[in-house]
């Protein structure tokens, strides 16, 4: 604690709160330069109630693009200033659904409108500009980029408000993650995390969600604990519509890590993620989980992908929809995929 605290600027940030030098505010902590530190400052200050709760990742995009922007030529700052405002605030807003921002999302956006700068830079060294966009220097840059997809939206938004031309833009393919795996390896993973003490619970539990339930990790580390039903000895998660009732060994883990005392003593005591994070008041990062997926050898894409294809391949699409979190259209291939139809559901939901 004290190591931490005599790191800047946070120490030198609380000396000039307490004595009044600077306001205790996020618009103060905010004009400190950017770093995970003063992210963690706001966040500890949000959950004791010393500051009021924002979305502190969604505020800290905005300060970037103000900063990012007045380090651009002029006409290219303001196009990048006017497409956070008009596309990707709203969009960020509307797909969290009244959530907070991720930290995959807040990393996405800021890599997007770096692309998108670095884009606009490269029309200019090829003596052209976005309002004069042929069809032949678009082409000639989806050639030239590894990923020219993520200039995709920003390109749509431009020609939408007639900033840029019509041209089409051409979308790669991605082939869906193949299934690698074959079930003996699905259950020696299995076995492993059920019993293998020396991993860390957490990660043994979101390790057996993917194996057993074909869960995004994204998902699983933003459950609260309201998706958790303990009811005695029997465990219920709600992964989608319809309750999942966990097996016994899994079962018992996961009421030893709820009945877990917090290692990090935040402010508010227990939190409401299952899966606490580093920072107060938020999950465990999905990068954290797949970083220990790799040192225990647990491919993720590939697992879930085995694990939805064998589940096809035993229930109807709708249950498999209605339990894992899939949406319908790729339940049903699935299950097309593996030989059933829809027409086995309504004997199978009597039963």
């Amino acid at each position: 604690m004290v190591r931490w605290l005599r790191q800047e600027p946070i120490g030198q940030a609380l000396s000039d709160m307490s004595k009044g030098r600077i306001e205790l505010s996020h618009d103060a902590l905010l004009s400190l330069a950017p770093s995970r530190r003063v992210t963690y400052l706001r966040r500890i200050l949000v959950e004791s109630g010393v500051l009021p709760p924002v979305d502190i990742l969604l505020s800290n995009l905005g300060a970037f693009v103000h900063e990012f922007a007045a380090s651009l030529p002029a006409t290219h700052g303001s196009l990048i200033r006017q497409y956070y405002r008009w596309h990707v605030l709203p969009t960020v807003q509307r797909r969290a659904g009244g959530n907070a921002m991720s930290r995959g999302s807040y990393d996405a956006r800021r890599s997007e409108l770096r692309k998108i700068a670095a884009f606009l830079s490269w029309l200019e060294q090829h003596g052209t500009t976005l309002e004069a966009l042929g069809q032949q220097t678009i082409d000639h840059y989806a050639v030239e980029n590894s990923s020219p997809e993520i200039v995709h939206p920003f390109l749509r938004w431009a020609m939408t408000r007639g900033t840029a031309p019509a041209v089409r833009i051409d979308r790669r393919s991605h082939p869906p993650v193949p299934s690698l795996q074959d079930e003996e390896e699905i259950w020696a993973l299995t076995e492993r995390l059920l019993t293998d003490t020396s991993i860390e619970l957490t990660i043994r539990i979101i390790g057996l969600f993917v194996l057993l339930f074909a869960q995004q990790v994204v998902r699983v580390a933003s459950l609260t604990r309201d998706h958790v039903v303990v009811d005695g000895v029997a465990v219920a998660v709600q992964f989608a519509t319809t309750p999942v009732v966990l097996p016994r060994q899994l079962a018992n883990l996961v009421i030893e890590h709820l009945a877990t005392r917090s290692r990090r003593g935040f402010a508010n005591g227990e939190s409401e993620w299952v899966f606490e994070g580093l920072h107060p008041g938020q999950p465990i990062t999905p990068a954290y989980v797949l970083h220990c997926f790799r040192a225990i050898g647990l491919p993720a894409l590939t697992a879930r992908s085995t694990r939805l294809d064998l589940l096809a391949q035993t229930l109807s699409a709708s249950v498999v929809a209605d339990t894992i979190g899939v949406n319908t259209i790729t339940a049903s291939l699935r299950r097309g995929r593996a030989g059933g139809t829809w027409s086995e559901y309504p004997t199978l939901r009597a039963e």
